[in-house]
């Protein structure tokens, strides 16, 4: 399923929104810390929070803690992942 296209994301955000939908799948935690998604692209942590951003402002991914930062799917991203139907 291509998420990136329909949401204008980067590259970079759609790299950490795979592993978002992964950490919802096969983690227990179901989070992604800043530092988590830094390390998925390669980037520092400021230039990994603009990518995060892109995804918080989809509506893909919401906040899920503040310090340290941390992002799960959103009930949208779920609806999507479980129909394949996106709501736009």
């Amino acid at each position: 399923m291509e998420l990136k296209w329909p949401h204008g994301l980067s590259a970079k955000a759609a790299s950490i929104l795979y592993g978002v939908i992964q950490e919802e799948m096969f983690d227990s935690t179901e989070s992604m810390s800043l530092d988590d998604a830094a390390r998925q692209i390669g980037l520092s942590k400021q230039s990994a929070r603009t990518c995060v951003g892109e995804t918080l402002d989809a509506g893909l991914v919401v906040q899920s803690g503040k310090r340290p930062l941390k992002i799960r799917t959103s009930e949208s991203l779920k609806s999507i992942l479980s129909t394949g139907v996106s709501e736009d």
